[in-house]
């Protein structure tokens, strides 16, 4: 049949299980890379180390497949991720030297690692893209429990520190703990993605009570973080897709619905101080916590350079030999970047490469959004990249990274791109866990395009 893609893996499910264990052990060691270990250097970067290792292992235990199953076609659809790489390592090498080339080239590999290869794996046999939702509820719901612990204003769980921010009961009367992870932002982002893989559980399984048990402890964790890129990122893919699941919407009206309303906190704050809880929770009357100054200071140097930047890692740079006046704008995360990875990208290497950076969430969220209607697990894929999208407007998130949120972000994206495939796949033989009698039959593959 013409356009017919022969099904990659048709192993045993031990074997597809050796991979959900492996994928498993990379979330679990990037989770760990931003917990226990963060004032620790050195461990970090061997647990980064790992992860990258474990990552190969997933592609080189797969490699005789994919490289005898698969046509070039297949990934044509990762050239946004490509065409990103080529202008930012272009526009360091030829404006800025090359000592920052390798830690961007560690970058490229991280992404063909997690946005090309194990997206491959995951959209060609449904035990894995299954387990990989699973993986993501299971390591992120148990993370909510110190955080509880945390916001009943507990400094220690099981000897770790906590991390907590008690100042943000002043205005929600509930301190913003992060449990064990390093910040409560972070927090907040791992368990969007939780929740959204969580509501697929639900309604993927006719019995999904743990799934339920699971979704309602993530939430409790969405609220003690007060992670409101997080939020808002969750509010809105969830009530996008209701939408967009049960009326025609043109696909790329979707997207431009989405990006207005994740950006709705920069130009309709006003608006927004009148949703209930919008001054205690939200914290509207901090605005966009200096967000505002910073990136108003960062435009005006990328006006300075717009096409060549300042070189890898200058927004880091910048932001901590100017702290001082950015703090005194309220700019409390000075020395961390922009907090707006698109800004970032824009003043480390030039504006083309903040575009393409920003073309890659685009093109991705455009492929899933034509999918909705029919696909539960499109629908999953545009909600993470929605939630990606939030995050990634209020956050740095640099691509390839192993940390868990770059991680996450990274295999949804190339999850995304995938959804642009037109071809008729017959299914595939039904896992273990299809077979099973309490599954929906309609949802027993991921399939992504027909």
């Amino acid at each position: 049949m013409e356009g017919d893609f022969p099904i990659m893996f048709r192993s045993s499910f031990l074997f597809s299980n050796i991979t959900l264990v492996l994928f498993a052990a990379v979330l679990a060691l990037a989770t760990a890379a931003t917990t226990v270990t963060v004032e620790d250097a050195n461990r970090q970067t061997s647990f980064f180390v790992l992860c990258y290792a474990l990552s190969t292992l997933i592609i080189t235990i797969n490699y005789k497949k994919i490289s005898a199953q698969s046509e070039f076609f297949y990934f044509q659809s990762f050239y946004p991720v490509l065409i990103f790489f080529a202008i930012l390592i272009s526009n360091e090498v030829l404006f800025h030297g090359t000592d920052k080339v390798p830690l961007l080239i560690s970058y490229f590999v991280g992404t063909a690692l997690l946005s090309i290869f194990i997206p491959l794996l995951a959209s060609e046999k449904d035990d894995i893209f299954v387990g990989l939702a699973r993986m993501v509820v299971i390591i992120s719901a148990p993370l909510v429990i110190p955080a509880i612990w945390g916001a009943m204003g507990n400094e220690h769980f099981l000897g770790l520190a906590m991390h907590n921010k008690a100042y943000y009961a002043k205005y929600s009367s509930i301190v913003a703990s992060s449990g064990v992870m390093d910040f409560p932002e972070t927090f907040g982002a791992q368990l969007a993605f939780a929740f959204v893989c969580g509501i697929y559980l639900i309604q993927r399984s006719a019995r999904p009570y743990l799934w339920i048990g699971a979704v309602a402890l993530i939430t409790v964790g969405l609220i003690i973080s007060q992670a409101r890129a997080a939020i808002l990122g969750t509010v809105v893919a969830m009530g996008v897709v209701t939408v967009a699941s049960r009326v025609r919407i043109h696909p790329a009206l979707v997207v431009v619905l989405c990006c207005i309303a994740i950006t709705a906190p920069i130009y309709a704050l006003n608006l927004i101080e009148l949703l209930p809880g919008a001054k205690t929770f939200l914290r509207s009357s901090t605005g966009l916590s200096g967000r505002e100054g910073a990136w108003d200071f960062g435009v005006r140097l990328i006006a300075e350079k717009p096409l060549q930047g300042y070189g890898a890692s200058a927004a880091q740079d910048y932001t901590e030999r100017y702290a001082s006046y950015l703090r005194s704008n309220n700019f409390k995360a000075a020395g961390a970047g922009f907090h707006n990875t698109f800004l970032t990208r824009a003043f480390d290497n030039g504006i083309l490469s903040a575009a393409s950076y920003l073309a890659i969430f685009l093109i991705a969220m455009r492929r899933a959004a034509g999918k909705i209607q029919f696909s539960p697990e499109a629908r999953l894929v545009f909600s993470a990249i929605v939630v990606a999208l939030a995050i990634t407007t209020y956050r740095d998130i640099n691509a390839g990274g192993m940390r868990s949120i770059t991680v996450l972000v990274s295999v949804f994206l190339g999850l995304g791109l995938l959804c642009g495939i037109r071809r008729s796949i017959p299914l595939a033989k039904a896992s273990s866990y299809s077979r099973r009698t309490h599954d929906k039959p309609a949802a027993i593959r991921p399939d992504f395009a027909k």
